[in-house]
């Protein structure tokens, strides 16, 4: 009678067994089902920009240029998505970003008009909400590399979301280095690579002017007017005119053989007029429209501190050749330690190529057919390669966003070293297409298709909304955000939700020019970036033209039929009598007059709206003081900053550190950026 008993044990023990595990079953399905609904940080995309550098839309070979060699771009491409109606949100550096940061047109910002410099004591407000402080709120860790450009002390990076930054926050001909072509921050005569001095003889203690060094023994070009010093002529003069100073210690008639003297007086920068005669001074390096720089500083970390700087005083350059390796290996590292750390990330690297001064290490100087600007377009794509290699290696690839674009379109000024804009008129600075539409290539495996080619308008200003919904972030609703969503047309799910675009023009931040779908309607256009004997004066003609230049027609263009705006102004035809055919040049009077009074009123709604314009940012002026400097309490700033070995800089301040006591007209708002 004891079996029974036994096998009834075993029975009752199998069903509890059973039980546990129909249980245990019901949980794991429960918790699939939660996770399914609930974003975990495993489940949020990472997301990488790599942002380049007065890039036209034709630069890259998957846009078409024949001698461009861009492999890693081209396969981005062949396996995501171009986006060939792309509009970055500004023609120039500081005002594209803070747009791309934040959502909003730039004129909301008050980064505007011009750019900023490393001398700049505005930046970036604070108040802005940007891509990474919104990410900060749904887990992510945000980093940093590059050319920030949005103001330095207490707007860099590292205030503005981000969690690390590694990089100089300035442009490469806005700071002194080893750079030595056409477009670098300091001038270079001496064979023997003597870059930052001349041996100089000073003209005893000449204290009517601020850089009284007058150089001789070497040969300047355009009688050294841009460099504040000459030497082609039977008396060595020196030029402080054009350095901004309102100071003529000596003045040089180009084509004259003597120099004349002038009694203006400014105040004088120390250690310089006190100079010995005949001791070897520095010339101060110059910068783009006459203004002073200091030198390169690169800034690592989390606390905006200095690390490395170029001594101007002991000849000891900061090796930018070396930088693409750095920043490389920088954003290796970050993406390490995120993944490492199970972190969804946001990596924002923005290269300083393809800007004038462009560079490249001696071995990759061959790189491409295209000379110097095909070796910098190189470098960025060697960075998109590394970062490709990197994504597949960590297995994260089919969870990365990957996003290459430009701030805005390739320059003219450096003729063949500038950019190439494909079919589109201008270029950087104008508010004609060259200037504004870039290359745009997104890479997601298994959300975006490969061969992907998106024809709708689409803008920089879209990755904010686009970026914060897909981790899940909340878009801020106090304020206006331009932007919209663009995953539809990225993931080929509906058309684009961008209606509209407006165009300003960055010296004045005046509203210029929109566009609505395929139509676009310039209500005045200037030119920019641009030098003779470019044929097209449309480029760089200074003044403003409207349309009573062009003869009193509206100058409104189909970028679908016209995307190189080659006819300012649509033909208007009447419909042939006999058949109802009209010319397909030409469009019917009532076409063309509808669509300009929509353009018009699009125009004229946003030219009132008095919240598009925030107070400007650049126009509070600049102080050497500003400058990053690895020995804050050196002087004269900014040339005196440098770092010793194994010493960083201070803390960068974490909130407004008051104006400055010397502060000085920006220049930077009209220079050539």
């Amino acid at each position: 009678q004891g079996r029974p008993l036994q096998c009834c044990s075993c029975c009752i023990r199998m069903m509890w067994v059973l039980a546990v595990c129909v249980v245990l079953s019901a949980l794991v399905v429960s918790s699939k089902e939660h996770k399914a609904n609930t974003p975990s940080s495993s489940s949020k995309p990472n997301v990488v920009i790599l942002f380049g550098d007065d890039i036209g839309y034709g630069d890259l070979g998957a846009f078409g240029h024949p001698t461009s060699r861009t492999p890693n771009l081209d396969r981005m491409a062949s396996q995501g998505a171009k986006l060939t109606q792309y509009l970055s949100a500004a023609n120039v550096c500081s005002p594209s970003r803070a747009s791309i940061m934040t959502g909003r047109y730039y004129t909301r910002t008050g980064v505007w008009p011009g750019v900023l410099s490393p001398r700049s004591i505005g930046g970036l407000p604070l108040t802005e909400i940007t891509i990474p402080t919104a990410l900060k709120s749904v887990g992510y860790t945000s980093g940093m590399i590059g050319k920030w450009h949005l103001g330095v002390q207490e707007y860099l990076p590292t205030n503005h979301g981000f969690d690390y930054y590694f990089g100089a926050p300035m442009t490469q001909n806005e700071c002194v280095s080893n750079i030595k072509y056409p477009g670098s921050a300091i001038y270079h005569t001496h064979s023997d690579s003597e870059s930052v001095y001349q041996h100089a003889k000073v003209l005893g203690n000449v204290s009517g002017c601020s850089t009284p060094y007058v150089v001789t023994g070497v040969g300047l070009t355009s009688a050294g007017r841009s460099h504040g010093v000459v030497a082609n002529a039977s008396v060595c003069c020196q030029l402080c005119i054009v350095m901004g100073v309102n100071c003529t210690a000596w003045t040089f008639h180009a084509n004259a053989s003597t120099c004349t003297t002038s009694t203006t007086v400014t105040p004088h920068t120390p250690g310089c007029d006190d100079a010995t005669a005949g001791s070897k001074v520095p010339i101060p390096p110059m910068g783009g429209g006459g203004t002073d720089f200091g030198p390169c500083p690169i800034l690592n970390g989390s606390d905006g501190r200095v690390m490395k700087q170029y001594d101007l005083f002991t000849n000891q350059l900061y090796d930018m050749l070396s930088i693409d390796e750095e920043y490389d290996t920088a954003a290796g590292n970050f993406i390490r330690n995120a993944t490492s750390h199970g972190t969804p990330f946001f990596l924002y690297f923005c290269s300083h190529h393809t800007h004038a001064p462009q560079f490249a290490p001696d071995d990759f100087l061959d790189y491409s057919l295209r000379g110097l600007h095909g070796a910098s377009l190189g470098l960025i794509d060697r960075s998109a390669g590394r970062l490709l290699s990197l994504f597949q290696e960590l297995d994260i690839d089919s969870n990365t966003l990957f996003i290459m674009s430009a701030d805005n379109g390739g320059s003219l000024h450096w003729k063949d070293l500038g950019g190439v804009n494909g079919d589109l008129r201008c270029g950087k600075g104008t508010t004609y297409e060259g200037g504004h539409r870039v290359p745009l290539i997104a890479r997601w495996p298994g959300r975006i298709a490969p061969n992907t080619v998106v024809e709708e308008l689409t803008s920089s200003l879209d990755w904010f909304p686009t970026i914060l919904n897909l981790a899940g972030a909340k878009i801020p609703t106090d304020r206006p955000i331009d932007g919209v969503d663009m995953q539809d047309v990225l993931f080929g799910t509906g058309p684009s939700k961008r209606e509209f675009f407006l165009y300003f023009e960055w010296r004045t931040a005046r509203l210029v020019a929109v566009r609505k779908g395929k139509w676009k309607l310039h209500v005045q256009t200037r030119g920019s970036h641009c030098v003779p004997p470019f044929p097209d004066s449309n480029c760089y003609d200074m003044e403003f033209r409207n349309a009573s230049y062009y003869g009193n027609s509206p100058l409104l263009i189909n970028l679908e039929t016209d995307p190189g705006e080659a006819q300012l102004s649509t033909a208007v035809c009447a419909v042939n009598s006999t058949d109802g055919t009209i010319d397909p040049r030409c469009y019917t009077a009532e076409e063309v007059n509808a669509t300009v009074s929509t353009l018009t009123a699009l125009y004229a709604k946003y030219n009132a709206d008095t919240t598009l314009w925030a107070p400007s940012q650049a126009n509070r002026g600049g102080s050497p003081d500003r400058f990053p400097c690895c020995s804050p309490e050196c002087t004269p700033k900014p040339y005196c900053c440098k770092c010793h070995d194994g010493e960083s800089g201070a803390p960068a301040p974490r909130q407004t550190s008051g104006t400055p006591t010397v502060v000085f007209p920006t220049p930077e708002v009209l220079k050539q950026v």
